[in-house]
């Protein structure tokens, strides 16, 4: 029998070929290849597979060809990532899943790599996969690294959105504060005048107190309102904050009613940091109310110091409360907002700490969770090598100052007719200006008052340029800019006038007789 057998050689040869073309082709692929029978045995791997297997670890435990891939698969992988793996190939193989794909890690020491496995079917046969393996660590940091910018750049915009808000406020406060203040004034000044008149009669001192107790607590509301929005600082001397915590924390034990056990936990030695004590001590004990009200039924409030790594010196407050849950902590250092009922708070406590915070250069971190309490912690920068501290002014002698001449220089009408009620009841002489202009016409034509009491926002001709004019005229007289705002450049601008001081509204009784008892100069 003769038979030709070219036809079968070629399609041999054919077969012969393509299947070392698909070899090539596979050998040529950077990704581990492995393609499975439908019983999980090993029917090929690329070459990529041996050098896949070296980088996850597993070396020559590199499941072979013909073996059973199933078994031998947690060789690299972490097992519950394997057993992961393994459904979801079963998945695949019996149809439920068009493809499967899994990230992982490796067994030590490759814990810190990242892979990607992909699972399909395998095409034109009866069952099989085709497994698709893949190193991704780069990726994946640099997924990680994107986040993380990302986050960065969100927590940015907030802090802006944050700092944009204040600002609004502040400029709200600014306008505000000076009416309200002027109004204030009028009553305080009155109130005071009355008890100094009329303090003995029975029934009626009561009353003036109320009226007092009532204006005082506007003015603090108005203070609050002025100082987390202020971006300037009133001083900054060396303060140590251990010391400001153990007087806190002495007031604190003898206000709490025993409820709220407190826990003082200082760094021992902290270096000083930049600051105004009665600021930082409106900060902490803000903090502290806070935490307080958080535990109505008792609980412990921990106050500490500490220096970070980054040599920055820590405050921090944190109690054992209710906490907050996120959307409410996102919005607690919002201006107003705030989760007690009406009557009980204003939303300026954590405002007030903000402001007063980035004032100083400083940073605050707030923690919380519901039922697990609340930690907030500031940061500052530890005071300079060098740094003085600011000299104390020397009291005021004890008493009733002596009698002067003070012209008092204000625009609003409220204050020319109820502050000079109060001197006047202390024992002075009082002349009033409606406005820089009438101030000034009154000293050139020979008015020689003592004192002039100046306010600082007036339209027309305001506070400082009557100053600048003022000064010229009569050099030696001394002044009191009173106003209920400090601006940063206003302030800046009187300082550097001697002879100057600033007066806050509204007004107290106090304020005048240490400011009306100091030398002339």
């Amino acid at each position: 029998m003769v038979e030709d057998l070219q036809r079968r050689r070629d399609a041999e040869q054919a077969r012969v070929d393509s299947e070392a073309l698909l070899r090539s082709v596979m050998d040529s692929m950077a990704q581990a290849v492995v393609v499975l029978d439908p019983g999980g045995r090993i029917l090929h791997a690329n070459q990529a597979w041996a050098a896949f297997g070296r980088a996850c670890g597993a070396g020559a435990g590199t499941p072979k060809l013909g073996q059973d891939y199933f078994a031998a698969m947690d060789l690299s992988m972490q097992p519950a990532e394997a057993a992961q793996a393994l459904v979801g190939m079963q998945e695949v193989l019996q149809g439920r899943l068009a493809r499967f794909d899994l990230d992982y890690t490796c067994r030590p020491p490759c814990e810190d790599r990242w892979f990607h496995l992909g699972v399909t079917p395998l095409v034109g046969q009866q069952g099989g996969l085709v497994l698709i393996q893949a190193e991704i660590t780069e990726q994946r940091r640099a997924d990680a690294e994107l986040r993380r910018s990302q986050e960065r750049q969100l927590q940015m915009e907030r802090e802006l959105g944050h700092l944009q808000r204040l600002e609004s406020v502040g400029r709200l406060a600014g306008g505000v504060s000076h009416d309200m203040n002027n109004v204030l004034a009028a009553i305080m000044a009155m109130a005071r005048a009355q008890k100094l008149r009329f303090g003995e009669v029975p029934g009626l001192a009561e009353g003036i107190d109320a009226i007092l107790d009532a204006a005082a607590r506007g003015r603090d509301l108005v203070r609050g309102l002025t100082d987390f929005a202020r971006k300037d600082t009133l001083r900054a001397i060396p303060l140590d904050l251990n010391a400001l915590v153990r007087r806190e924390a002495d007031l604190l034990e003898r206000t709490t009613f025993k409820k709220v056990g407190i826990q003082v936990e200082l760094q021992e030695p902290l270096p000083e940091i930049l600051g105004e004590p009665s600021a930082f001590a409106n900060l902490l004990m803000n903090l502290c109310v806070n935490a307080c009200d958080a535990m109505p039924a008792g609980g412990t409030l921990r106050l500490g110091t500490g220096r970070l790594a980054d040599g920055r010196v820590e405050l921090s407050v944190q109690d054992t409360g209710e906490g907050m849950p996120p959307e409410v902590a996102a919005r607690a250092m919002e201006p107003f907002f705030t989760t007690k009922p009406p009557g009980k708070g204003t939303g300026l406590g954590l405002s007030i700490v903000y402001g007063t915070a980035k004032a100083y250069g400083g940073t605050v971190e707030l923690q919380t969770s519901p039922g697990q309490g609340t930690r907030v912690a500031l940061a500052f920068l530890p005071a300079g090598p060098g740094t003085a501290p600011a000299k104390a002014e020397a009291p005021a002698p004890a008493g009733a100052a002596r009698p002067c001449t003070v012209l008092l220089v204000d625009d609003d009408e409220l204050i020319r007719q109820t502050v000079p009620f109060l001197l006047e009841t202390l024992g002075h002489r009082v002349e009033v200006a409606a406005g820089g202009q009438e101030a000034l016409a009154r000293l050139e034509t020979g008015l020689a008052p003592d004192w002039v009491i100046l306010d600082l926002n007036m339209p027309d001709m305001g506070g400082l340029e009557t100053l600048e004019r003022l000064r010229a005229l009569r050099p030696g007289l001394p002044v009191l800019v009173s106003t209920g705002y400090r601006d940063p450049l206003a302030i800046e601008a009187i300082q550097r006038h001697q002879g100057v001081g600033i007066l806050d509204k509204p007004f107290l009784l106090e304020d005048f007789q240490t400011a009306l008892n100091r030398p002339r100069t």
